[in-house]
């Protein structure tokens, strides 16, 4: 995926400068990427719940470097990943994957669809949890992830 343009973001990623990263070199130990559409009404309203599940990570200091949340826009050019970064404000970086190539990579999961990618010490990387629908509470989705999938 290309390097956030944005120091904050990159800097939120742990990343450097460069034209592009995988997953497993994003700083943190377990990796959730919310795959959405613009034009998914359920993607919109997961807005404030995944803002929320931010938020949780970001003010616990044992979870803030060991986790990270990115989006990726199934069929999204980047204006329309813009566009639904302004309507539902998230706050950490996402994606377009216009031609739907990660999209289509992970099985042409619907929107949306929650991934957790654990990254192991020696960088290799394993998927957790993988489930279309989003989720209900962002703190008991937050403890499924950590305590429930053994997070250090």
């Amino acid at each position: 995926m290309p390097v956030p343009r944005e120091t904050k973001e990159r800097n939120y990623l742990g990343l450097s400068k460069g034209s592009f990263f995988r997953i497993p070199e994003i700083k943190a130990e377990i990796i959730i990427i919310e795959i959405f559409s613009l034009y998914c009404p359920p993607c919109i309203k997961m807005g404030p719940k995944i803002k929320e599940l931010y938020e949780n990570i970001e003010n616990d200091p044992d979870l803030r470097n060991k986790i990270k949340i990115i989006g990726i826009g199934a069929g999204d050019s980047l204006k329309e990943v813009e566009e639904f970064k302004r309507i539902t404000d998230a706050p950490f970086p996402l994606f377009s994957d216009q031609a739907f190539s990660i999209h289509n990579a992970i099985g042409e999961v619907r929107t949306p669809h929650f991934i957790a990618i654990r990254i192991n010490p020696d960088r290799t990387h394993q998927v957790i949890y993988s489930e279309s629908g989003g989720f209900k509470e962002p703190k008991e989705f937050l403890k499924l992830i950590t305590t429930d999938r053994g997070l250090n």
